[in-house]
């Protein structure tokens, strides 16, 4: 795979070859051809291959002794040009770069992470704030939402009578499909049976907090599992206004795919419905009300766990688990989840089959304590998938 512009090689001049006769060179530089990079060494190894002491000069062209054999970098002069042609050589390969494809491919590398300072990276306020007021009650963890200020959650407006005049709005769309409306009050009913929403007690209509209504509207997925779905809306002009969207806590894709491409056994899972898994404290839980027509009457739930699409919800969910993976002690399956969890995606792997066992159970076991489930298990092994399924399958009898 390449990851720089498309570069060439040039051809070393005669005289330079003959000069050069005596050495045992790592690559044939007698003709021109496209080159494709295939592997960045960096300073920290490149003088493992290099032998520093033995260097061969010809005018501005270097020779260096590697285990390749001579590898030749710097510029040379050729009769045709007014100007330097400048080389790179590394390893086995003699690029000809200019400066804009030297700046492009830079920019590349810093974008993909490659380049990216991480040993001290400063504290955020933000997450200092979580750990601070982030709670543990009854096997799941409780957090408070990341506000701007304490004006900013004050400035935020109830809004029960425009969300009362979208809901009549929405609901006359299901007049023609009667059933589309029963199969979307199941999807609620659902998320009071698992704990997700509550509907809001006459005596707490009124309400010391600050309060908002999320308008939604249906959403129809191609899905085994699940044919629709509500989506709420929290950004018109409601608490993502209000809230931080906190630092980014996902680990470099680039560095997970790497990471994940050194096993021999690969394993990867999801966490069942990761979001909803994470309650939010009394205080903050009626800026997530919503309106639901139930019958003749109107409804008004509140979500009690981390809702869709309030901003700080990425967030919120990377640094509850990293927040829940830093009260254990360090092992493998541990710096796994740390540094191979891509938000709700797991990409792991081990060497052989009873190492995968152990890190299928040891990761199942840490979740559960934060109240996740993972699932959705595949292994590029047939018999440790078939362990895998029998280990659930058994759990789902308990």
């Amino acid at each position: 795979m390449s990851i720089c512009p498309p570069l060439r090689r040039q051809t070393v001049t005669d005289d330079i070859f003959q000069s050069l006769s005596h050495l045992k060179l790592a690559e044939d530089y007698g003709h021109d051809c496209d080159l494709i990079l295939d592997i960045l060494i960096g300073a920290d190894y490149y003088w493992r291959f290099i032998k520093a002491d033995t260097i061969v000069r010809f005018e501005d062209l270097v020779a260096h002794e590697s285990v390749f054999g001579y590898i030749l970098s710097g510029s040379c002069l050729r009769a045709h040009e007014e100007s330097i042609s400048h080389q790179l050589l590394r390893s086995n390969i003699a690029n000809n770069v200019n400066e804009s494809d030297l700046h492009t491919f830079w920019s590349l590398v810093e974008s993909v992470g490659i380049n990216v300072e991480k040993d001290n990276p400063p504290k955020d306020p933000v997450l200092d704030t979580f750990e601070g007021t982030t709670e543990y009650v009854n096997g799941r963890y409780d957090v408070a939402l990341p506000w701007k200020n304490e004006g900013a959650k004050l400035s935020l407006l109830n809004n029960d009578n425009n969300a009362r005049m979208r809901l009549a709005v929405f609901n006359h769309k299901f007049e023609k499909n009667p059933d589309l409306k029963k199969e979307y009050d199941e999807v609620r009913m659902s998320y009071e049976l698992d704990g997700t929403i509550v509907e809001v007690p006459f005596s707490e209509l009124e309400s010391p907090y600050p309060t908002y209504y999320m308008p939604h509207t249906l959403v129809i997925k191609d899905s085994i599992s699940s044919k629709v779905r509500p989506a709420f809306d929290a950004s018109a002009k409601g608490p993502n206004d209000c809230v931080e969207s906190g630092p980014s806590l996902i680990p470099d894709l680039v560095e997970v795919l790497l990471s994940f491409g050194r096993w021999n056994i690969a394993l990867t899972a999801d966490i069942v419905r990761a979001f909803l898994q994470i309650g939010v404290q009394r205080p903050d839980q009626d800026v997530h009300r919503f309106l639901w027509q139930c019958g003749n009457i109107v409804c008004v739930m509140r979500f009690v766990r981390v809702p869709f699409g309030n901003t700080s919800r990425p967030f919120l969910l990377n640094a509850t688990i990293k927040h829940h993976l830093d009260s254990y002690n360090n092992s493998v399956t541990v710096q796994e989840l740390k540094e191979n969890l891509y938000v709700d995606d797991w990409l792991s792997g081990v060497d052989t089959v009873e190492e995968n066992s152990r890190m299928f159970s040891e990761a199942q076991s840490i979740l559960l304590d934060a109240g996740m489930t993972l699932s959705k298990w595949h292994t590029n092994n047939d018999f440790l998938l078939i362990s895998i399924i029998s280990a659930l399958n058994q759990r789902l009898r308990m």
